[in-house]
């Protein structure tokens, strides 16, 4: 069957943060920055380093705002 193959994914939530952490570094910017532009409470992305799973929504936001790729962002490529 063409479906049998596992579309399961492996989501690590701290390879997330390093990467938030990672585009913020090669932005030149600070969190608050980003969060403040992005309109998000102050600390919100720190949130993310306790494992915080964010919403697809943020996701899609933040990859837009660095122009990074949905999946690198998340750790899958």
């Amino acid at each position: 069957m063409i479906f049998e193959q596992d579309f399961k994914i492996n989501y690590d939530p701290a390879m997330f943060y390093c990467r938030i952490e990672e585009c913020i570094k090669a932005s030149g910017k600070t969190f608050n920055a980003v969060e403040r532009e992005l309109g998000y409470p102050r600390n919100s992305l720190h949130n993310y380093r306790g494992g915080k799973i964010p919403s697809w929504v943020r996701v899609l936001e933040i990859s837009r705002y660095f122009g990074v790729d949905l999946e690198w962002l998340v750790g899958l490529e």
